[in-house]
């Protein structure tokens, strides 16, 4: 069972994007205990309704569905992911100051294909929608903007019918993005030239 509580009155703008985000609550839980009982916080992008994730470790509940499962923790998880709310921009915003071109956001993909984080298929989705951005907001070429590039494919194409498969992709890459974003290592990985396969076309300009 996933549920999600949606906040609108409660809105933060990403400094430097100006791109303003709702709040967002999701629950888990599994009966057959093929799950942990979870909780964390999520955003809602106003602009197109994507769903984008935000950094766990700050405020997460996880923990196995058995009969010593204690809700104890749940109220303080969901008042740590309000807390964390309020500072929410900081990632995006960091992914924003991090400027990249067409050409590079194809390799990024690439590579996280390379890497197992993104099939194929969920690659050539979203380089289309990297290359023609459907709203103004995303045509700057910056880490930010691919990111949203993925969460529009994941949120309006593949998570309807494979919830959580989207889930953790969105937050794979983002996990992926922070990082490079915070250290020019982790970027050099992530924009390394990828090796072509047979089947690949590289995008050079």
């Amino acid at each position: 069972m996933y549920g999600r509580y949606e906040f609108p009155t409660e809105l933060r703008k990403v400094q430097k994007v100006g791109d303003e985000m709702g709040m967002r609550i999701t629950i888990r839980n599994s009966y057959d205990r093929t799950s942990f009982a979870g909780l964390e916080l999520g955003m809602l992008r106003l602009v197109c309704t994507n769903g984008m994730k935000a950094m766990r470790r700050a405020f997460g509940f996880n923990q196995k569905h058995s009969r010593k499962l204690s809700l104890d923790g749940v109220s303080d998880a969901i008042d740590r992911a309000i807390t964390a709310f309020d500072d929410v921009g900081g990632d995006f915003t960091k992914l924003s100051e991090v400027k990249i071109d067409d050409t590079i956001g194809d390799y990024v993909l690439k590579n996280l294909t390379s890497d197992k984080i993104l099939s194929d298929k969920l690659r050539e989705e979203i380089t289309k929608v990297w290359l023609n951005p459907p709203f103004p907001e995303d045509k700057n070429r910056n880490l930010y903007n691919l990111y949203n590039a993925v969460t529009y494919h994941l949120t309006h194409k593949v998570e309807p019918t494979r919830f959580e498969y989207a889930d953790k992709v969105n937050s794979n890459v983002l996990n992926r993005f922070v990082k490079a974003a915070n250290s020019k290592t982790e970027f050099g990985k992530l924009t390394r030239i990828p090796t072509p396969t047979k089947s690949s076309v590289l995008v050079t300009g």
